[in-house]
């Protein structure tokens, strides 16, 4: 492209139109992603990024937990990588919800069109919901300081600067349960980590386990009991269950952290799998806070509490 296209083009986004109207108005010679190319080498900061949303700091306590909730989400099932065709940085963004759980999609759509001005594209699989968020929104993560990556790999830290007040650290709490717990005879949260293992090791490993296929994929489960005798020392932690275990005791509700098992994988991919659980004496603690909303979760957790009130998502 030559030099006075490429002019034009930066003058026509600057004088307010769109990526996708530029393309169009140089008659599609070029499509939206080499105009983004352009844009991008003139050092033209894009519309509809970041800047596009309220500033974190100029929102309004009850927005700041709300977004605290939606991070929460994020946290237990969200996802967010770098777009493998952008030459902008963005960013793909997205979230799981379980199928039987459509009032907690409702929640998420209510809570980004109310902060952010905008709804998730929601899409339904068998098993589950996926929503996903604009590029915009996830440079907002990005931003924020929310992992991109596989977590199981970075095995992150929970935002706790961000999570200064008890109104906060509930929201949050409910989203990331929400999205992770299990509601049975308490409450209890999973969480994996991933840790290397020698191939010795895993040569050693995989017979004391349970053989299962996932995903056309031979792996093995071994219960941690088992597995310490051969890898010894725990050689890592659940970051974001440690850090759940320590706001859950600072609102009130002592739990413990426990590790179950080792997973391999393919190719000897190896991890070790968390629970935290609740202690039962704490489980009425839980439901006064409203620790969870999801109405699955929460019927449960009013049985657990004897018939206490069950509240709404709204």
């Amino acid at each position: 492209m030559d030099g006075w296209t490429k002019n034009i083009v930066v003058r026509l986004y600057r004088e307010g139109n769109s990526i996708r109207k530029t393309s169009k108005l140089i008659n599609e010679k070029y499509g939206r992603e080499t105009v983004r190319k352009i844009l991008h080498e003139a050092g033209v900061r894009l519309r509809g990024s970041i800047k596009a949303y309220v500033p974190l700091d100029e929102l309004t306590t009850t927005e700041k937990e709300d977004f605290a909730e939606i991070l929460g989400y994020f946290y237990g099932d969200g996802s967010l990588s770098k777009s493998k065709n952008s030459n902008q940085g963005d960013f793909t963004c997205g979230l799981t919800l379980a199928e039987n759980e459509k009032d907690l999609v409702t929640r998420v759509c209510s809570i980004t069109q109310k902060i952010f001005r905008f709804t998730p594209k929601v899409k339904k699989f068998k098993g589950y919901y996926f929503m996903k968020f604009r590029r915009s929104f996830g440079n907002y993560l990005d931003v924020f300081g929310y992992p991109v990556g596989k977590k199981s790999m970075l095995n992150p830290h929970f935002p706790t600067d961000f999570l200064d007040t008890d109104g906060k650290k509930i929201s949050f709490v409910r989203g990331f349960m929400n999205a992770e717990a299990s509601v049975y005879k308490s409450i209890s949260v999973h969480q994996s980590v991933r840790i290397y293992v020698s191939d010795s090791k895993i040569r050693i490993l995989t017979p004391l386990g349970s053989k299962i296929c996932m995903k056309g994929q031979i792996c093995y489960l071994i219960s941690w009991k088992k597995a310490k005798e051969v890898i010894g020392e725990m050689p890592k932690k659940s970051n974001m269950l440690e850090d759940l275990k320590i706001i859950l005791d600072e609102l009130g509700m002592k739990s413990k952290i426990y590790p179950l098992r080792i997973y391999v994988g393919h190719a000897g991919v190896t991890s070790i799998h968390f629970e935290l659980r609740i202690l039962k004496k704490y489980i009425k603690r839980a439901l006064d806070l409203r620790i969870v909303s999801s109405k699955k979760k929460l019927k449960k957790l009013q049985m657990l509490c004897g018939g206490s009130k069950v509240w709404s998502n709204a």
